[in-house]
């Protein structure tokens, strides 16, 4: 390890100020991360200066020819996590950095009860232009994705869909292997949440009138009849965030069914 190195990591660890770190900073050295880009030896210091990296505890790795500088937070359980890549110019002063939060999974699954607030997301997927997709298995073990715009919650555990062709693929599909997976993604709030479970169609009648019911009106209009069916879709794992920060994923949740080794 060499002795700018092993400076730079007292600095982090210590969360130097923007004057402390200008000194070794390139004068045409540039900053990138996701949303920021910036040059100028003054610049990136004041970002290395203001960030709290003082909070992260700091290791390192050569790599690539470049340093790489993993933050890791105190708590196992937070979030806030992150990677500088940083180049050299002739191994006296850092002439780019590179910045990008990494993305730590919770240690523990709380139990599989969606809130308020995800089952929302969920209920207007479609209304807001965002619906949700589904994989399954076809007949020939293929997998299969397919967009469903009337997937519902059914329960604080459950999804519920109405689907029109009560011959098609999935139907048949869902009755050789029900494991399905599922994705909603709001590209807007970048919030995504990715689930698994076990569908099942249901011919209980009050069952099948509440799922069509749920359904959005477009949905609704293209089966007036009612002859599709309803597939009540239990829960094993759920695991997602509401939105992407400059700190990382927000709100983040992960559920587990216990009896369920999808987590």
């Amino acid at each position: 390890m060499t002795e700018l190195v092993s400076t730079i990591l007292e600095m982090l660890d210590s969360g130097a100020d923007a004057s402390a770190w200008l000194p070794l900073l390139a004068e045409e050295a540039t900053f990138e991360s996701l949303k920021l880009r910036s040059t100028g030896a003054p610049a990136v210091a004041d970002w290395l200066g203001s960030s709290k990296l003082g909070e992260l505890n700091w290791s390192h790795q050569a790599k690539g020819g470049r340093e790489l500088f993993f933050g890791e937070p105190e708590d196992r359980f937070a979030r806030r996590a992150m990677v500088l890549s940083l180049g050299i110019d002739g191994g006296r002063l850092i002439s780019s950095v590179l910045h990008q939060n990494r993305v730590r999974a919770p240690q523990q699954a709380g139990a599989l009860v969606m809130d308020d607030e995800l089952r929302t997301r969920l209920d207007n997927a479609l209304a807001e232009g965002h619906p949700i997709s589904i994989a399954y298995v076809d007949d020939k073990n293929r997998p299969v994705l397919s967009l469903r715009g009337s997937i519902k919650t059914y329960d604080e555990g459950s999804l519920a869909v109405w689907i029109r062709n009560a011959e098609g693929g999935l139907v048949s599909s869902i009755a050789k292997n029900p494991h399905v997976a599922l994705l909603y993604r709001d590209e807007d709030s970048k919030a995504t949440f990715r689930m698994q479970g076990r569908a099942a169609i249901t011919i209980d009648e009050d069952a099948r009138s509440k799922v069509f019911e749920a359904a959005p009106e477009v949905e609704r209009a293209h089966d007036f009849a009612r002859l599709g069916v309803a597939a009540i879709i239990e829960l094993d794992f759920v695991e997602g965030y509401h939105g992407l920060s400059p700190d990382g994923p927000i709100r983040p949740i992960r559920l587990s069914r216990t009896t369920c080794n999808a987590a």
